[in-house]
């Protein structure tokens, strides 16, 4: 499990990095959830892409980190800006939501080489 988050300029290949993350985890069976500039959703619905079969629960377990049936060595993308933001607001609706789904792994790209 791990967390990246990738930020960067539009033109970096940021997004495409990201893909290959995801792309990567799905090739082996793991789970992912990419969460970037353009994906449109509420965080709750968010954390559903990455449990098995079951919405998240109205109230949150105490003990959810165990409780809920979580994805395969899931990854979590977040990608731009807003990535900070992102975490904080899973973070709001599961406590320890890093703690669970860490380590955090930032990159920064560049522009391109002319």
């Amino acid at each position: 499990m791990s967390i990246a988050i990738i930020t960067g300029p539009a033109e970096s290949g940021k997004t495409l990095i990201a893909n290959a993350l995801r792309n990567n985890q799905l090739s082996f069976k793991k789970g992912a959830l990419l969460v970037d500039e353009t994906t449109d959703g509420e965080i709750r619905h968010l954390i559903e892409k990455i449990l098995v079969g079951v919405p998240l629960p109205q109230i949150i377990p105490a003990d959810w980190a165990t409780a809920l049936p979580w994805k395969d060595d899931p990854m979590i993308i977040l990608v731009g800006d807003q990535a900070g933001d992102t975490l904080a607001a899973f973070e709001g609706v599961l406590p320890g939501f890093s703690k669970k789904f860490g380590p955090i792994y930032t990159v920064q790209t560049g522009t391109k080489a002319t």
